[in-house]
């Protein structure tokens, strides 16, 4: 009996009885689909983190002062900004003071409102997309202007619309409150809303934000690199300008998206793989259940296996019937939980904003998974059959 032969004998056979067959692999079906859902939740997370970073500035670093170190009134000063700015590698700088506020345009309701202070170089840093007038300026930093950047998440709530550059509107912060002239709407930024909930965004030159509260230090220096590859020299390079300019060594932290990622991904890989080991204990326990079955499948046809052996079959073809048989259930079990597993991961990405898709090298490792399975724990039952003495498997 040849390959094709025993292929289409052995699926014969394994429709014969679907009830049985179906039941005999969900072990099989759980394990795939669990193997398929992680590596594409895994996929879609590793992506999201990738769009995550380009949003956010994947060359980017941000310098903060360790005031362990360091004096209340030593920290990064506005100075540090404008030095950094003349590194070859630095593509674009900025301070960043961080304050919150209130909004409000007439009798309307008070917006919580989060106030960044940064330069232009921020804009292009976070690639910030702007939809009315411009973003704030360096010379509106060195002037000291007080005009302001909205989202238009706030916008829509003062004003009821999106475009409201040169109109002005009441903002209160810690200990001051005046009147804030808009120069410019952006569009609300998707992160944003992930780090901070509803709080809308308004952005201000830094040296006028940090002037309104009393300020004299930003709170982190945010630098992006010319290239990707050069964000880990530029990191060190930042530290060292900062302790000589400060006259204080290892002062301030400098840490890079980068770091952040792989951390992110660290965490997405023990997640997998402790997915990956409850999907390999799925997978042994449906390959126990096949092997099994094969084992009542074998004796149920004795009779079956003596004639065909007293009519001359060989041990090997045989062997290859039952082995084929074994490897034909496990294959259908590894294609239902192949689209169980896309869907599933489709259906669950969607739900906590993943895209998530498994790629074809993990779907083919499902495939060969399926049929190592089969074989594997399909090897002693079709040894067992065709050990058989044909005599006493036809008395029986």
């Amino acid at each position: 009996m040849g390959l094709l032969e025993a292929a289409a004998y052995a699926a014969s056979c394994v429709l014969g009885s679907k009830t049985r067959s179906l039941l005999t692999v969900i072990g099989v079906v759980i394990g795939i689909s669990s193997v398929v859902l992680v590596s594409a939740i895994g996929s879609g997370f590793k992506k999201s983190i990738a769009d995550q970073l380009d949003m956010m500035g994947a060359a980017s670093m941000q310098a903060t002062a360790d005031y362990s170190k360091l004096s209340a009134s030593d920290g990064l000063t506005m100075e540090d900004w404008e030095a950094v700015l003349t590194h070859k590698d630095a593509k674009a700088a900025s301070p960043i003071y961080e304050t919150q506020g209130r909004a409000a345009k007439g009798n309307s309701e008070e917006q919580t409102v989060l106030v960044m202070g940064v330069t232009g170089g921020y804009k292009d840093i976070q690639s910030i997309d702007m939809t009315f007038g411009s973003f704030v300026t360096d010379s509106d930093n060195r002037a000291g202007r007080r005009n302001i950047v909205i989202d238009e998440n706030l916008a829509l709530k003062l004003f009821g619309k999106a475009n409201v550059v040169g109109e002005s509107f009441q903002l209160r912060l810690r200990s001051v409150s005046f009147k804030a002239f808009i120069t410019g709407v952006c569009k609300s930024a998707s992160y944003a809303q992930e780090l901070y909930g509803d709080t809308t965004v308004a952005y201000m030159p830094a040296s006028a934000l940090m002037a309104l509260e009393g300020a004299k230090n930003p709170d982190s220096l945010l630098v992006s690199a010319t290239d990707r590859s050069l964000v880990e020299s530029l990191s060190k390079d930042l530290a060292k300008i900062l302790s000589i300019r400060h006259k204080k060594s290892e002062a301030f932290i400098v840490s890079t998206l980068l770091d952040q990622a792989e951390a992110a991904d660290g965490i997405a890989g023990s997640a997998s793989a402790f997915a990956s080991l409850i999907a390999a204990i799925s997978l042994v326990v449906g390959g126990v259940g096949v092997m099994n079955i094969m084992l009542a499948t074998v004796s149920e046809r004795t009779r079956e296996i003596g004639i065909r052996k007293s009519l001359g079959a060989t041990e090997g073809s045989i062997q290859l019937q039952f082995l084929v048989e074994a490897v034909i259930l496990t294959l259908a079990g590894g294609a239902i939980g192949i689209v169980l597993g896309l869907v599933g991961g489709a259906a669950l990405g969607s739900a906590i904003g993943i895209p998530a898709s498994a790629g074809v090298s993990s779907i083919g490792v499902a495939v060969l998974v399926s049929c190592a399975t089969g074989a594997a724990f399909g090897v002693y039952p079709a040894r067992k059959a065709a050990k058989m003495d044909p005599a006493v498997a036809l008395r029986s």
